[in-house]
């Protein structure tokens, strides 16, 4: 029996825009569920309650315990955006020596 191996040529046959904006909503959903995770259990309906306080644009009133909002913001929030941006630096890394073991001239 044969193993099915799915072609990386369907991500390719979408537009950039699309694909861009479908990975983007894959991470924002990542860091919400990230967020969650804790000692302390969050749920995510409050979680997306805390963040869209704190953008300004909406104004739920505040049901939750204010404690969860300085976990939230203070000791959560700093910790995924790290290891988002940590992530990223690596991915850069990964292509980037991926293309000088290939041999492609960079201009850098």
């Amino acid at each position: 029996m044969r193993a099915r191996v799915i072609s990386s040529r369907v991500f390719l046959s979408l537009p950039a825009p699309l694909l861009l904006l479908a990975l983007s909503c894959v991470l924002l959903v990542v860091i919400v569920l990230a967020v969650s995770f804790g000692s302390i259990p969050i749920t995510i309906s409050t979680i997306a309650q805390i963040l869209l306080n704190g953008t300004g644009l909406f104004h739920f009133a505040r049901q939750w315990d204010p404690t969860a909002e300085v976990i939230v913001w203070q000791v959560r929030m700093p910790v995924v955006i790290g290891t988002a941006l940590v992530g990223a630096a690596l991915a850069v890394a990964g292509v980037l020596m991926l293309l000088l073991g290939l041999g492609v001239k960079l201009l850098l």
